[in-house]
């Protein structure tokens, strides 16, 4: 450097896009030397076939092609340099004004190349409180990359977004080759149903801000509001309870989707003593992979109303309009006395018996995933019934029954495959 130069507030890189006549480029900071200037041709460092001017000098200078680049290439000048200290201050020696101004101006520049670099990572906005942890995670193939549970840092995705996207894309051309050939679209109707879920539990998780994936037992909250919960119960039974209505805002809602395709249980209840109930009920099952509800609270009165999509045709599905008035659910049926009874849970899901006595029961026709109710009333005092061997009560046990005259029992199960009956949970004593 043979003048003292000014490294000014300019950031020291440019782009410019090739029209396949020009051969000049300005870059307008200061470069020390020509060797720190580094020449782009889109993605590839160049090294030759050029001349570079305007080293030393103030306002930067230009790059000289010998052959036009192609129209279209993206041409990137940057100053690089290699970040190193040269000089050394001697012990009571003579410092020159040039020598300084050329250590500082050298400082400048590389303080310049490492903010610039900086710009490029992934930062939050200076304005933000949070605290995250920006640290990517260890790289999965096919796997994307998202906010964890509570926001705290950077995870993988579950699924492969291209995957998905190819599955929404899939569901679509099911659905026009459906209309184009009606035997083709009932061959392959099966794999067109699973896209079409699939598509539209993404686009259900579009519909709300904040999207929430969930692997084990959540309570909610009221600041949960507008927030969708992705449910994966591979690793065991998931149960999400809702806040109490009565303290919510109007229009109050959360969605909740269900990823995974076991057998373990995906519940919604409603807390304990709130008085609240889902549209009669106090659970909700949300059974199948890729089924969803969304749960609307009943502002400033206690209960919930639910728009779902399970594997059941009693309740509302988003892809089917509805006309009805008041909230719908299972009516219970009469379940007749007899002293050996086989409910028939297929026939009435929802079962009302009135124990004149002790009665043994047993269950038929289980299916998979379903939900069942039984609402046991004492007639007498101290009724007690046995259930047979399709009853699985988990490490808890079989629940006390209420032993007063006239009280009535409320138990809830869902069916596992075809041979068994697990007990998801009992209200007693009403």
């Amino acid at each position: 450097m043979n003048e003292h130069i000014h490294i000014n507030a300019v950031v020291p890189n440019v782009h410019y896009v090739a029209d396949g006549v020009q051969t000049a480029f300005v870059y307008p900071f200061a470069v020390l030397r020509s060797a720190d200037l580094q020449v782009w041709q889109d993605g590839t460092l160049v090294s030759g076939g050029f001349t570079v001017s305007g080293a030393g000098i103030s306002g930067g200078g230009s790059v000289l092609f010998a052959i036009p680049p192609a129209a279209g290439t993206r041409i990137t000048l940057r100053r690089h340099m290699v970040l190193e200290r040269v000089s050394d201050f001697q012990a009571d020696g003579i410092i020159r004004a040039k020598t300084l101004n050329d250590e500082l101006d050298y400082q400048v520049a590389a303080v310049q190349q490492v903010a610039e670099g900086v710009s490029r990572c992934l930062q939050r906005p200076f304005t933000s409180s949070s605290t995250a942890d920006l640290t990517l995670p260890e790289p999965l193939a096919g796997r994307g990359l998202k906010w964890n549970a509570d926001g705290s840092g950077v995870t993988n995705t579950s699924f492969d977004p291209d995957v998905l996207g190819g599955a929404m894309q899939s569901a679509v051309s099911a659905q026009h080759s459906a209309a184009a050939n009606a035997a083709a679209a009932a061959e392959a109707a099966a794999a067109a149903q699973t896209y079409a879920l699939a598509a539209q539990s993404a686009a259900v998780s579009n519909l709300y801000a904040v999207v929430v994936d969930v692997v084990a037992d959540r309570h909610l909250t009221e600041g949960d509001n507008g927030t969708m919960f992705r449910v994966d119960a591979s690793a065991g039974p998931v149960v999400l309870t809702l806040p109490s209505a009565l303290s919510l805002v109007a229009d109050w809602r959360v969605g909740i989707v269900r990823l995974d395709a076991g057998n373990n249980a995906v519940t919604v209840s409603v807390m304990e003593g709130s008085g609240d109930d889902i549209e009669g009920k106090e659970t909700l099952a949300v059974v199948q992979q890729f089924d969803t509800a969304t749960l609307f609270a009943n502002a400033g009165v206690t209960g919930w109303t639910a728009i779902v999509n399970p594997d059941d045709q009693t309740l509302a599905r988003l892809n089917a309009p509805q006309t009805w008035s008041a909230a719908q659910g299972y009516a219970f049926a009469p379940l007749a006395y007899a002293a050996s009874i086989t409910w028939d849970v297929r026939a009435m899901p929802a079962a009302a018996l009135i124990m004149t006595g002790n009665p043994e029961i047993t269950v038929a026709n289980i299916e998979d995933g379903r939900v069942y109710q039984l609402r046991l009333t004492h007639s007498g005092a101290a009724r007690v019934p046995t259930f047979g061997a399709a009853f699985a009560w988990g490490d808890d046990g079989s629940p006390a029954l209420s032993s007063t005259v006239g009280k009535t029992d409320y138990l809830v199960f869902v069916g596992y495959g075809s041979t068994a009956l697990h007990f998801m949970g009992a209200k007693t004593g009403y």
